[in-house]
């Protein structure tokens, strides 16, 4: 029973500093309803170890100036990995989401599955070498769906040699080290409810639209996952059943529509030429082809969606984070009235629209590193790691 107190204590402590640090140790217990004297030797370990920093908060009193307490940045280091189509993505960064400018390399997806273990492998070892690292773990996003209690992946259309896979156990039988594998809008919503906008936030709705559509819905605090870990594959709804054929087998589904993808494929067949999202975008952007209708269709479709989202849902805010509003600067104010006209009144006064001005990979990189931070926040590897000596 100590055992289990000790670590749910440890799970509020390190909560507390997720949602809103630095905070002093009486802010910790005021916060978690904990005794200070326990809050303190939680404190005094998660500092030995190294995940959590002590420092002096800024003051301008009389007397010696309190301590504060927050996540660590540098001194533990966190792997993430971002798993894409045709790339993939290595970054490092801290227990507090923060990511080192220098460190995001890059490796383009191989087709076996046995060589992208043998490919991260290699680099996860040489990066210990090259920056003196023993990091806590590696966090994976990747785009398709995990099994949240298998930790299988269940469905990935575009990256196919995952399928049936765990990855995770895999890397952590040749690696040695923790691992979390979670679906890529997981990852970002624990990137913005941990370190990002989200952090105050319990009724929201992330929507991303770059190569598909997914989304993320956070109700009174807690992502609604859906029995196995696999809600939020909003981009394939059906909205016209003799659409185009998308990556799911289905015809029409949403983010054959609405998604940037989309809008490269749009402006591909218009100019002949073999366009990635962000290409198009900046093609538009720099008046090299008219793409208004293309744009309009385009955002009417989002529209749609995301006025059923605000309607089922009654969130307090919806983030949409894409590259599309790069295109043209009064965009973005086109979707927000488009909304108010498809949304019912009340909901929509409650409800705030942000986008992410076209810099979701920011949000993939920190998705990867909170899906491990996450992880050992919940799990037995931070009681280990504060009783390490």
């Amino acid at each position: 029973m100590k055992f289990v107190e000790r670590q749910r204590n440890l799970e509020r402590v390190m909560g507390v500093l997720q949602a809103r640090s630095p905070l002093s140790r009486a802010e910790i217990s005021e916060d978690t309803g904990i005794s200070y004297p326990t809050v303190s030797r939680i404190i005094s370990d998660l500092v030995n170890a190294k995940v959590v920093t002590k420092r002096d908060d800024d003051y301008l009193g009389v007397g010696r100036p309190r301590k504060v307490y927050e996540l660590a940045s540098t001194n533990r280091t966190v792997i993430g990995l971002v798993l894409g189509p045709a790339r993939c993505e290595i970054v490092l960064g801290g227990c507090d989401g923060s990511i080192r400018d220098d460190s995001t390399l890059f490796f383009n997806m191989p087709d076996n599955y046995e060589d992208l273990l043998d490919e991260i492998t290699r680099q996860v070892e040489r990066i210990k070498v090259e920056y003196h690292l023993h990091p806590l773990g590696i966090g994976m996003t990747v785009p398709g769906q995990v099994d949240r209690h298998s930790q299988r992946l269940i469905s990935c259309p575009n990256i196919p040699q995952l399928v049936g896979r765990q990855i995770g156990g895999d890397l952590h039988e040749k690696l040695g080290m923790p691992t979390s594998v979670v679906q890529c809008m997981h990852g970002a919503f624990l990137a913005e409810r941990l370190f990002g906008v989200a952090k105050q936030i319990d009724n929201f709705i992330l929507l991303t639209h770059s190569g598909g559509i997914g989304i993320a819905v956070c109700s009174h605090g807690k992502l609604i996952q859906g029995v196995g870990g696999l809600a939020g594959e909003f981009g394939h709804t059906v909205v016209d059943p003799d659409g185009p054929l998308c990556g799911c087998g289905n015809r029409g589904c949403l983010e054959t529509f609405a998604s940037d993808n989309a809008v490269a494929k749009a402006i591909s067949k218009k100019t002949g030429r073999s366009l990635s999202y962000p290409e198009a975008i900046e093609l538009i952007q720099s008046g090299g082809v008219e793409a208004t209708d293309i744009l309009n269709t385009t955002i009417e479709h989002l529209a749609n969606a995301v006025s059923l989202l605000i309607n089922i849902f009654n969130p307090e805010a919806v983030f949409v984070y894409g590259f599309l509003w790069n295109a043209d600067s009064e965009l973005f104010d086109q979707f927000k009235d488009l909304i108010a006209k498809q949304t019912l009144k009340a909901n929509y006064d409650q409800c705030r629209l942000i986008s992410n001005q076209g810099r979701p990979q920011i949000v993939e990189r920190r998705g990867a590193i909170a899906a491990l931070v996450h992880k050992l926040s919940l799990g037995q590897r931070l009681e280990q790691l504060v009783t390490e000596k």
